[in-house]
């Protein structure tokens, strides 16, 4: 098989306790046992400055923002 040069970026969303660490922790560990490398990025909302308040746009897409940045430093 020949070997992929682009990243594949997956995304999950849902309801609060609704299983996704531990679903992306078990995709983690399957992907690493079939040989790709994986990086999790992890939302980090204690990032987000006080003065943005929860539930609008503006924290939205300062998180946003932030982990497009890693992405970006990572694929360098």
């Amino acid at each position: 098989m020949e070997k992929r040069k682009t990243p594949i970026t997956i995304e999950f969303t849902g309801l609060p306790n609704s299983g996704k660490t531990t679903l992306i922790h078990s995709l983690d560990k399957t992907f690493s046992k079939d040989g790709f490398k994986v990086k999790i990025v992890r939302e980090d909302s204690e990032t987000v400055p006080k003065e943005i308040p929860k539930k609008t746009w503006e924290r939205n897409a300062y998180i946003t923002l932030g982990q497009l940045k890693s992405l970006i430093h990572l694929s360098f």
